[in-house]
């Protein structure tokens, strides 16, 4: 399942950053959003749907999937395009 290779990626980031901690440093503040859009995703996954019984609950997990659907991610997707065609080639 999805859920659970998010649960294990995000483990095995936080097992990196604990046993390489000066190697990850000037990344954490990507490494940081880049888990917590895991741990979104993955929480979004993991909830059972509650068919109708908890409309309060059903509204923040809609807000929280809006969230994720809604991140603007081509700006990067734009940033990794120019980063690989900067790459020299022969």
């Amino acid at each position: 399942m999805i859920s659970d290779t998010l649960h294990e990626a995000i483990a095995e980031i936080e097992r990196y950053q604990r046993t390489f901690p000066k190697s990850y440093d000037g990344l954490r503040v990507e490494i940081g959003k880049l888990t917590a859009v895991m741990n979104a995703l993955q929480a979004g996954l993991d909830w059972p749907p509650s068919k109708g019984h908890y409309p309060k609950f059903e509204t923040a997990l809609g807000r929280l999937r809006a969230e994720i659907a809604n991140l603007d991610v081509e700006p990067l997707l734009r940033a990794m395009d120019d980063l690989n065609a900067a790459w020299p080639t022969p």
